[in-house]
């Protein structure tokens, strides 16, 4: 299960409809325990792919520094989320090739010319490249918090 805060859903949702047609993604901020995965930040990335309509590609750069602050803040990376314009939110064959991060969640949004209509959440499993699949896990969304108690 993933909860994600309402306010971290609200900037998906942004993030989605402002890149399209090209599109969107972002590193998630939070804790893993057990089977569930604590969404408190979602930190917008650069879309540095050579296609950027069709694939995203986070930059190393953002992965260091989401990780710098993840670490700040006693979190850790607990996933990713990146927008399919045009498309259903769910994996792609080209998804599964590209994704490394066992374990992880990997969000996927649907835009549809320009608003966003859906974000299911997967994780990642599977012991070696031939044996992965991304197994979809239900969401809660977390009602915001009050300004004074953000992150």
């Amino acid at each position: 299960m993933v909860v994600i805060e309402q306010r971290e859903l609200d900037r998906l949702k942004v993030l989605g409809e402002s890149a399209y047609p090209e599109e969107a993604c972002a590193i998630l901020i939070g804790k893993r325990e057990g089977e569930v995965t604590w969404v408190t930040r979602a930190l917008p990335a650069i879309n540095v792919h050579e296609e950027p309509a069709h694939a995203y590609e986070i930059s190393p750069q953002a992965l260091i520094a989401a990780q710098r602050k993840a670490r700040e803040d006693g979190q850790e990376i607990v996933g990713f989320v990146h927008s399919h314009p045009d498309e259903a939110a769910k994996p792609s064959s080209r998804d599964l090739e590209e994704a490394f991060w066992l374990g992880l969640t990997y969000g996927m949004m649907s835009v549809y010319a320009g608003t966003f209509t859906a974000l299911n959440f997967y994780r990642l499993e599977g012991e070696s490249p031939e044996g992965r699949r991304f197994r979809q896990v239900g969401v809660r969304v977390a009602p915001m918090r009050n300004a004074s108690s953000d992150v």
